[in-house]
């Protein structure tokens, strides 16, 4: 554990054991509210955690690890390794789904009781990008103050992102709450158009997209970062919808029109996010 950061409830070693003998025989009663307040101050909490994922930096298979949250951070870094150092959790996490371990998780505890002393139990959670995915196996005792986290920081990227371009004509808010429905999509859109534009592709709210008749707005994050010109192809573009009427029309699979002053391209819907919910 780093100095001076503090564990999560959920997280002890053999010190802990001996500060709280009582974690031998129950589950700690602890809260991870408290936890989350410390994390999204100025403080920092250790969790234990696997790390897996399939792209970039992340280990292909499952290693041990503790991950450091801060009030916009996450660093997890490996329990032991030669050439692998701390790795930045900074992808952005489209939604993220939650199961018990199991035998997809080798050496990973299972919970019950052995001698008497009870075993903790851990938590996959599992976290979609524009990318790939990647799991956190954590104590279930600590799957709110990460899951609170991964909410709040999915929160202020997509807020972030909307300042980066001015309200438009279509009355869309300045900022973006929590938990708003998000939607992973490819774009293709037209290489004619009426009209010349280019939106930047962080945070751009001039579209329109129209499903089954209705036009919604949404703010858009190219997963490149690449502008939307005409005839530009887009895939892995993060859509977050400020209408609650998206919940209804937004589904994965459907096909939909882009609108800038007339029909300038089209889509599709690759998966529905956000929030979360568990999965078998």
């Amino acid at each position: 554990m780093a100095r001076g950061v503090r564990n999560a409830a959920g997280t002890f070693g053999f010190v802990g054991v001996i500060r709280h003998p009582s974690r031998l025989f129950r589950p700690s009663d602890a809260q991870s509210g408290p936890d989350l307040a410390a994390a999204q101050s100025s403080e920092s909490r250790s969790v234990s955690c696997s790390l897996r994922g399939g792209f970039g930096s992340y280990p292909n298979r499952l290693k041990q690890g503790r991950l450091v949250l801060t009030a916009d951070d996450a660093t997890w870094t490996p329990f032991w390794s030669v050439r692998r150092g701390p790795l930045k959790i900074d992808s952005v996490v489209i939604s993220f789904a939650t199961r018990a371990a199991d035998h997809r998780e080798p050496n990973v505890k299972k919970g019950g009781r052995a001698f008497g002393v009870v075993v903790p139990t851990f938590t996959v959670i599992t976290c979609e990008t524009a990318v790939g995915s990647f799991d956190l196996v954590v104590p279930s005792a600590d799957q709110p103050l990460v899951e609170g986290f991964l909410r709040s920081r999915h929160a202020a990227q997509v807020d972030g992102a909307a300042r980066l371009s001015p309200p438009d004509v279509h009355g869309a808010p300045v900022t973006v709450v929590e938990e708003k429905l998000t939607a992973l999509v490819n774009l293709s859109l037209f290489a004619q158009a009426e009209r010349a534009y280019r939106l930047p592709g962080a945070g751009s709210r001039s579209l329109l997209y129209v499903f089954d008749g209705r036009q919604i707005g949404a703010h858009v994050v190219t997963a490149d970062g690449r502008d939307l010109v005409p005839g530009s192809e887009h895939k892995g573009v993060l859509l977050t919808f400020w209408t609650d009427e998206a919940r209804i029309l937004v589904v994965q699979g459907i096909s939909f029109e882009v609108w800038y002053g007339g029909v300038v391209g089209e889509g599709k819907v690759q998966s529905v996010g956000w929030p979360s919910g568990p999965t078998a």
